[in-house]
């Protein structure tokens, strides 16, 4: 069983310190509370059916709330990145280290619909990825990472698409391959950096950093459904990829010690069963 009562508590005071219940009437925060209590509890699969498992509510409540619920999913959204960046930045200050920001994108494969299919899944459409070497039919997401030494947290997830903007639109990036070598897995690589006072040995330093958003995306598809996720309108997928942070943020500030995102999860799970 459940304790859903200290959940609540919990969720609660996280809303309460990080601001978010200025921003979110009653039902949009008991929405969020039962859905991170489901995604902690039930398979991380970001499935309505596994929120609705927990005996709250039924499964097309949580459908409702996030294609048609009213509430501002780009305030919730600003208000995660403030407070992770702020996070981030106290701790990154306190060791005066420096702080990362990592962009990149992964696409997700979805079932390519029948002809016949009368309620498709909104916004998907052909992707190349890399990981399969070929076009694969689903979504290309966005993804930015905050990180300080070893330590990092989801900044944001955005579906790339005309009304969000490309990947080139979200972020500039800066490539150089050798002539008619795009693509190529063994073709030579040159990291292009924007600060002339570094030193090459100081930018091949920096640059391992980024593999922290490798992980947080690998994490978001592990824990968080970001791969399993099953709703179909693109409002609702998108408004999904803005709590995904927010859940990745509150289990990183759950516990007084910075706990990897699957350890945080389990404790929050060993302390919410009661049996």
């Amino acid at each position: 069983m459940v304790d859903i009562i200290a959940a609540r508590a919990q969720i609660g005071k996280f809303f309460y310190e990080y601001g978010f219940n200025e921003i979110l009437s009653s039902v949009p925060q008991n929405r969020l509370v039962e859905i991170i209590s489901g995604l902690a509890m039930k398979g991380n699969q970001s499935k309505t059916a596994d929120f609705a498992e927990l005996g709250q509510r039924v499964r097309t409540t949580y459908g409702h709330f996030l294609s048609k619920g009213k509430w501002n999913e780009k305030k919730v959204s600003q208000k995660q990145q403030e407070g992770a960046f702020r996070k981030l930045a106290e701790l990154a200050l306190a060791r005066q280290i420096p702080l990362y920001l990592s962009i990149d994108d992964t696409v997700i494969e979805k079932k390519n619909p029948s002809s016949r299919a009368k309620r498709p899944m909104e916004g998907t459409g052909w992707h190349y990825s890399h990981l399969e070497g070929k076009q694969v039919f689903g979504y290309q997401v966005f993804g930015a990472n905050i990180s300080v030494d070893d330590f990092s947290l989801c900044y944001c997830l955005r579906r790339c698409c005309p009304e969000n903007g490309s990947k080139i639109d979200m972020a500039v990036v800066l490539l150089s391959y050798p002539k008619n070598a795009f693509g190529n897995h063994h073709a030579l690589r040159v990291f292009i950096c924007s600060d002339l006072t570094l030193s090459d040995e100081e930018i091949l330093a920096h640059y391992p950093h980024r593999w922290n958003i490798e992980v947080m995306l690998k994490q978001q598809k592990m824990y968080m459904g970001l791969k399993t996720f099953m709703v179909r309108s693109a409002k609702a997928i998108d408004r999904l990829f803005i709590i995904l942070p927010l859940v990745h943020f509150f289990f990183a500030v759950l516990y007084d010690t910075l706990l990897p995102l699957s350890a945080a999860i389990r404790c929050f799970r060993t302390a919410l069963c009661i049996f």
